[in-house]
């Protein structure tokens, strides 16, 4: 895959989210799906992190960019499609990638996702509806930074807490 550094406009063509095989954070997946600067289809996947507050509301930020439904967890199961599904596919972003050198390799990376028109700046196994993030709740975060987004108002963040999960329950949100 060789694609240009620059921004384009995309849609999310599938997402998932994951463990971190050694650190145990989630990870949300997404592939994004956009045509290159000469008409190609082109498709990129960006990892998103949870691992400290300020990743966590970054990574928030960019889901209700795409159209985030519900909370994080509703991403558990993969991709459903359309304005109902977790992420909106329907959903057109701008996507800025830049080139990234790592371990001597230059490798393609989306840097930043932005709604349209907007000039702002490891993967484990693939969960299920059960066993996401083991009761972990972001609804708080998210209920918040759409709050702040907006107000424009900064407020202090909430901590994630770990809830006794019943893996039967149905959860509401």
């Amino acid at each position: 895959m060789n694609i240009t550094p620059g921004t384009y406009t995309a849609k999310v063509k599938s997402y998932q989210i994951g463990l971190h095989e050694k650190t145990g954070t989630p990870i949300p997946k997404v592939q994004f799906e956009f045509a290159d600067n000469v008409g190609e289809t082109q498709t990129i996947v960006m990892h998103m992190y949870m691992t400290q507050q300020s990743n966590a509301d970054i990574t928030i930020k960019n889901l209700i960019t795409l159209g985030l439904n519900g909370d994080v967890l509703d991403l558990c199961g993969g991709l459903q499609s359309g304005k109902h599904a977790a992420l909106d596919t329907t959903k057109e972003v701008s996507i800025v990638i830049e080139n990234e050198n790592y371990d001597g390799k230059t490798t393609a990376k989306v840097k930043y996702i932005n709604e349209v028109g907007d000039a702002g700046p490891g993967f484990g196994k693939v969960l299920d509806n059960v066993s996401c993030f083991n009761g972990i709740s972001f609804k708080g975060d998210i209920l918040r930074i759409k709050q702040e987004l907006a107000t424009g108002a900064v407020t202090t963040p909430q901590t994630q807490t770990k809830t006794n999960f019943d893996p039967n329950e149905k959860l509401d949100f």
